[in-house]
């Protein structure tokens, strides 16, 4: 406490003079302590003052603080009721946002929800100051929110609507491609919903007339180009073009320009596949191997023997109600029906010969109707006395039954790309536009290019069972099963008897020029089809048949390389190549030249078995270098000479340099001797074969 100043000590003042007079002392200043005193009270309570000013400020401060602190609180309510993944309500979209589970409002439930955290957060205030200062922020905030959520429930309903409204516009032009085939549906859809639907959702967006005009103008266009399209993709093009004729002038210019192109190729493609297909339907009948039915497969043929008769045509096996076409255009000279042929149709052809189909199930012709090639005239049936569906066909000429299938009968005329083109040509409309008559050409090219190469392979399947089963029974044609036999084609049937005979009269050799031919191109070895290449087991012995199949199948990537039974092939040609040109000797003579083809295939073929025989005994294939050492020794091989007419030595010669007429009489004498012994034929291949193959 402030000290009050006090005076204690009086003192006198000096004397004067003598003489001076003296003075009572003065009272002028004993009032100083009471005021020093009440100026000390004045103090004290302006001190109090103060005092009580700081506390109440402090106390303001702290509730500002803490009321702060709580609307912080208050906000971080507001951003996890508007963005948290769990519980906010900008999570909510579309119908969601229109029907609540609450059963309330969006606006009204998060209101709620929002009051509910501010009660809990104004309960934690500690007085009453607080709380007021906290409602007051707390019902801005509220405010503040319920202005937000009730902006974006407004936003959601609209892109909700807009979003219904769509699908329902949608969902109409769905409708109306999937009821190409309705034109009823289709008005239905485009007046009564698609419009509607558009003009509304224009509006929703705020459009203009005109604008919303051309939106429903372009929804309309859409929804026909839908329509045509599924016509189009089912291949109905009538109805497609019906659609073009009745809605085209509702598309739009860009649309309809792009349909009716789309219609009128899509139209000229199926003039030029129906013109195509039945002109190879007609190729299919005219050629077919005489086979007035397509896919049909022959069961019993012509002069196979029924007990104590002769089969007198072919039996094709087919489903009942199998179209049946002409084989050759021609007059239709009798229709008839009795208990033996049932349902049948007796057709003559140019050449006079005249053909029966019997055991029909429909005779789509009369008396003097003219056929042409390919048109069908009848339905395969099982009428009449039959022992299953097919077809019985006969063909007679100068009044007895012949073969339909044999080559040179009226009705197997093979059938070439040009005939096809004149019957696809005529089905074409007479006045078929260039691009038409173009596009027919080249869409018959292409099919018949596909008919060749399919005809090739099922000829080469077929003939490849009847070389197998030639070989597997040593020629004997007859002994083939029916089903391998009746396989045969017709024009193939010549070249099975040859391999036939050949088969059963040939011994086990080797044709020189064809060993030479395969083993000097390995690329047409690879080439050769399978019948192609079991047609030539009657010119290669069985070890040499062996050993190209091996060779063919590495070429096509299916053989066993390495092996010691396996050649290194293409070191082998390489340089038996190159050594019998060193020697003068052209080692791929011409294909004309049998001599020169022989004496190679001879060189190639001794070569490729002593390095055979060479592999077994060492037990592993020769690599590069060990074929071209081998080989080496082979060629330098040599023998003495013949002296001169004159008498004059001559000097040795690689033994595989020399030609069969270089061959010693007393050599060549006992290679005959030996070949004659083995019954095989003495000839210029079958001598240097053995000459090649002596010892030294």
């Amino acid at each position: 406490m402030a000290r009050v100043p006090t005076q204690d000590n009086f003192q006198v003042a000096p004397s004067g003079p003598t003489g001076a007079r003296f003075d009572p002392p003065s009272t002028a200043g004993m009032d100083a302590p009471a005021r020093q005193l009440q100026q000390f009270g004045q103090a004290t309570e302006q001190l109090g003052g103060a005092m009580a000013d700081i506390a109440i400020d402090a106390a303001r401060e702290a509730n500002q603080l803490r009321v702060l602190e709580a609307e912080n609180e208050a906000r971080q309510a507001i951003l996890d009721l508007t963005y948290d993944p769990q519980q906010g309500y900008t999570q909510a979209k579309g119908r969601d946002v229109m029907f609540r589970d609450s059963g309330k409002p969006l606006a009204d439930e998060y209101d709620g929800k929002l009051r509910e955290r501010f009660d809990q957060i104004g309960s934690g205030l500690s007085n009453d100051a607080q709380r007021q200062m906290f409602e007051q922020q707390a019902m801005r905030l509220r405010s503040s929110f319920a202005a937000q959520t009730t902006q974006y429930e407004a936003a959601e309903y609209r892109g909700y609507q807009q979003s219904v409204v769509k699908g329902t516009a949608d969902l109409s032009v769905e409708t109306i491609a999937r009821n190409a085939r309705n034109f009823d549906v289709i008005d239905d859809e485009l007046n009564n919903r698609l419009a509607p639907s558009i003009h509304q959702l224009g509006r929703m967006q705020g459009l203009s007339g005109n604008e919303i005009t051309a939106l429903s103008n372009v929804a309309k266009s859409r929804a026909l180009v839908g329509a045509i399209s599924s016509a189009i993709d089912s291949e109905d093009i009538t109805t497609a073009s019906a659609l073009f004729d009745r809605y085209g002038s509702d598309l739009q210019e860009a649309d309809r320009v792009k349909v009716e192109g789309v219609i009128r190729r899509e139209t000229q493609g199926r003039v030029v596949m129906g013109a195509v297909d039945a002109a190879m339907g007609d190729a299919q009948a005219v050629e077919g191997h005489g086979m007035p039915v397509i896919g049909g497969r022959v069961t019993s043929r012509f002069g196979e023997k029924r007990g104590n008769e002769v089969h007198n045509g072919v039996d094709i096996a087919v489903p009942v109600g199998t179209p049946v076409r002409a084989p050759a255009g021609g007059e239709v000279v009798k229709v008839w029906e009795d208990a033996s042929n049932g349902k049948a149709v007796r057709i003559r052809f140019p050449d006079g010969s005249v053909g029966g189909f019997a055991h029909l199930s429909d005779q789509k012709v009369k008396v003097g109707d003219k056929v042409a090639a390919g048109q069908v005239f009848a339905l395969s049936g099982n009428t009449g006395r039959s022992t299953g569906p097919h077809l019985h066909y006969k063909l007679e000429k100068d009044g007895r039954a012949v073969d339909p299938l044999a080559p040179g009968s009226a009705t197997t005329k093979p059938a070439t790309l040009e005939d096809a083109w004149a019957q696809t040509r005529a089905r074409l409309p007479a006045d078929a536009s260039t691009d038409l008559i173009k596009a027919a050409r080249s869409e018959l090219a292409a099919r018949w290019q596909m008919k060749e190469a399919s005809d090739r392979d099922r000829e080469d399947k077929a003939m490849t069972g009847v070389y197998t089963a030639l070989i597997q029974n040593g020629g004997d044609i007859a002994a083939l099963p029916a089903r391998v036999r009746a396989a045969i084609p017709a024009d193939k049937y010549d070249s099975a008897i040859s391999f036939a005979n050949t088969i059963r009269t040939s011994g086990d050799q080797t044709d020189e020029v064809a060993y030479a031919t395969l083993a000097s191109s390995p690329e047409l070895l690879s080439s050769l089809s399978d019948s192609q290449f079991l047609s030539l087991r009657p010119k290669l012995s069985q070890s040499d048949f062996k050993h190209f199949a091996n060779q063919r199948a590495e070429l096509r990537g299916g053989g066993t390389k390495n092996a010691p039974g396996s050649l290194n092939n293409a070191a082998i040609k390489r340089t038996v190549d190159t050594r019998l040109s060193s020697l003068g000797i052209d080692p791929l003579p011409k294909t004309d030249d049998t001599a020169a083809m022989a004496r190679v295939g001879a060189v190639r073929r001794f070569v490729n078995n002593a390095i055979a025989e060479e592999q077994q005994r060492t037990g592993k294939q020769m690599n590069d270098v060990e074929v071209e050492q081998f080989i080496d020794r082979q060629f330098t091989r040599a023998v003495p000479m013949r002296n001169s007419l004159w008498g004059t030595a001559q000097p040795a010669r690689p033994r595989l340099s020399l030609g069969v007429d270089e061959i010693s009489d007393d050599t060549r004498a006992q290679i005959e001797g030996t070949l004659k012994s083995r019954g095989v034929p003495i000839t210029d291949d079958s001598i240097l074969s053995m000459y090649y193959a002596m010892g030294e």
